[in-house]
């Protein structure tokens, strides 16, 4: 008797059944091209030149350039008038004590002025320049009222709280002669808020 080992013997294997998946068509694989390297270089360039294009458009309307119109003749100018404004203020040895307060977009201003020895300085018309820092066309000019004993004040309304200038300025009431200049940064702060 023969026997085989793949004789008659065989059982039939059931296997179960598992859902098949539907036939999808291979991918292609992702080439990077002229057209896609073209399109990505057109692309940054458009947003740099963008917004190149806003922040100048912000810059020039912000600040529009020079206050003066000949810069040359306003250099010498300076040189020559201020400087020696500056030597003769700095001989008088005038002193000047200022105070600002901000409630409710109201700047309330006050500056004394004393000499050398103290004394109380009146007798002068006394004017002020608040600059704004980016936009001329927000300043606001100043007019103080003398109270006497040195003591000048103002009152403006509509102030901004924030980064401020002042120029101060002293003249003399019969002569008009400027008699004293300062300039000062600020940053103000609204009390009442």
């Amino acid at each position: 008797m023969t026997t085989s080992c793949c004789g008659a013997f065989a059982m039939p294997v059931e296997l179960p059944e598992r859902g098949l998946a539907p036939f999808a068509p291979p991918t292609r694989e992702f080439r990077l091209t002229g057209w896609h390297v073209l399109a990505m270089l057109v692309t940054f360039f458009a947003i740099v030149g963008s917004v190149n294009f806003y922040m100048m458009n912000v810059a020039i309307r912000t600040m529009p350039g020079l206050d003066a119109r000949n810069g040359y003749d306003t250099s010498q100018n300076f040189n020559r008038a201020e400087l020696a404004a500056a030597e003769a203020q700095t001989r008088r040895g005038w002193q000047s004590d200022a105070h600002l307060t901000l409630s409710n977009h109201v700047l309330d201003l006050s500056v004394r002025f004393r000499d050398r020895q103290s004394k109380a300085l009146d007798g002068l018309a006394v004017t002020a320049v608040l600059q704004h820092p980016a936009q001329r066309g927000r300043d606001r000019a100043i007019t103080f009222g003398p109270r006497g004993d040195g003591l000048y004040t103002a009152k403006l309304d509509g102030v901004d709280a924030g980064g401020w200038g002042l120029v101060l300025e002293a003249h003399n009431l019969e002569t008009g002669e400027r008699l004293f200049l300062s300039r000062h940064r600020l940053a103000l702060k609204d009390e009442a808020k």
